[in-house]
């Protein structure tokens, strides 16, 4: 009852162990890589939990339940089937991390307006066909991944405006990447992240030069070049990893990330 941290990622579960529901001291939860397609609403029941993966196993839905982990800071369920997230999600007022990474979402809950602390979201690879409105009510909000979705619905400057505070705002590998007008918007705001611009499509070679700064391989330059490896959780499993490819810079925002690395070796220590 006294457990806190549970590794249970690459194993071969054909469903999400009940008896979890039971480890109501759990702060690290990683079930990774089995084969959960669902998780039960008892879920709610790990109200002290702080990180949760669940990548890579066929999830496909959170339960309503989990706006009762309240103390939740980091959040991974890449590379699964969600259609959707639950609208109860705008509960989890501490989650600071999120990444959806290469599901199948086509919208957000406005309810993610609410969550006051997330500093990082990331929803790469996705089916999102516009620019998603909640972002411009999340203050805390510093680094936004949208690339590799199917946005054609080009953001009005006035938006793009409202998210000047972000660090990076990554939009690249959509539709209206190549378009001009967004060409133009990379211009004036440093942290749009788009395609290369198409010479033939551009008048002015100044904008060429300048628009192609802002590029996925500018975003991966930087990336290696601030160290990616050390955004790693040091002590973590495979599936616990930071894509070093997609948060560059991202030590140094959410530094309550490595904070927890001596907590989890205390614990392990003194287990």
């Amino acid at each position: 009852m006294r457990l806190q941290v549970l590794t249970l990622d690459y194993n071969k579960l054909e469903e999400f162990p009940d008896c979890i529901c039971r480890l109501v001291s759990l702060k690290f939860l990683n079930v990774s890589c089995n084969n959960i397609v669902r998780l039960p609403p008892e879920l709610g029941y790990l109200t002290l939990l702080e990180t949760f993966w669940c990548n890579n196993t066929g999830l496909r839905e959170l339960p309503l339940e989990i706006r009762n982990c309240e103390r939740l800071e980091t959040l991974g369920v890449r590379g699964n089937p969600l259609k959707s997230l639950p609208e109860s999600m705008g509960a989890l007022s501490s989650l600071r991390w999120f990444t959806a990474e290469n599901c199948e979402l086509e919208e957000m809950p406005l309810t993610f307006a609410l969550l006051s602390s997330l500093v990082h979201l990331n929803l790469k690879g996705n089916r999102l066909r516009r620019l998603p409105k909640m972002l411009m009510a999340m203050q805390k909000l510093r680094f936004v991944f949208l690339n590799g979705n199917r946005i054609d619905e080009l953001p009005t400057r006035t938006q793009l405006e409202e998210l000047r505070a972000l660090n990076m705002l990554n939009l690249s590998q959509n539709p209206i990447s190549h378009h001009s007008d967004l060409q133009l918007m990379a211009l004036r705001q440093n942290n749009l992240y788009v395609d290369p611009p198409n010479p033939e499509d551009i008048a002015c070679d100044c904008l060429s030069s300048r628009a192609s700064l802002n590029t996925q391989e500018q975003q991966e330059a930087q990336a290696r070049g601030a160290g990616d490896d050390s955004s790693d959780w040091e002590n973590s499993v495979r599936t616990s990893e930071l894509d070093s490819t997609d948060e560059s810079g991202l030590e140094a925002t959410i530094e309550d990330l490595s904070v927890m690395l001596p907590e989890i070796s205390r614990f392990i220590t003194t287990s």
